[in-house]
């Protein structure tokens, strides 16, 4: 979150909501904390999300070398996948999309040729980079670059766009 973000628009709940939900109000107080937290979280996001990325990285490498690791394959994906679900809400959807394009590979390439191989590993080099240089947002020139590269690489290979 940057300290210039606009303020929290918040939605009212439809009559059917606010019938089975109760009635409630947000407090104010409460959504400028929470914004504070997220702002907080997300200048911290690179630190916290590198023991994540090593790991997948040493996953990556594990299921290249033995591409039947079924385990390993398992890891290297949950991982992926955690990743792609969090580091959007924290300002580096960079990382969502290229750990959403490493699931797509995954998904539709469960037992990987050696062009695959290389397209794991790519997408394991990419996302150590995205959090070594801080690329925060859509990583700028670069990290448009390196996504659309990398989609390309997941369409040819899978016949499926990269989520």
């Amino acid at each position: 979150m940057s300290k210039t973000s606009a303020a929290a628009e918040v939605t009212p709940p439809s009559d059917g909501l606010e019938r089975k939900a109760g009635s409630f109000t947000l407090d104010p107080a409460c959504v400028a904390q929470v914004d504070r937290i997220l702002g907080t979280l997300s200048e911290r996001y690179p630190d916290l999300a590198r023991e994540a990325i090593e790991t997948l990285g040493a996953m990556a490498r594990r299921f290249v070398a033995a591409p039947l690791d079924v385990e390993a394959g398992k890891e290297l994906y949950r991982i992926a996948h955690g990743l792609k679900g969090n580091a959007a809400t924290l300002g580096y959807p960079l990382v969502t999309t290229v750990a959403g394009s490493l699931c797509t590979l995954l998904e539709h390439e469960p037992s990987p040729c050696p062009r695959t191989q290389r397209a794991i590993a790519a997408h394991a080099d990419a996302l150590l980079l995205i959090i070594d240089r801080r690329l925060s947002g859509d990583g700028g020139v670069d990290g448009r670059e390196l996504s659309r590269d990398l989609a390309v690489l997941v369409e040819k290979l899978t016949g499926r766009r990269a989520a």
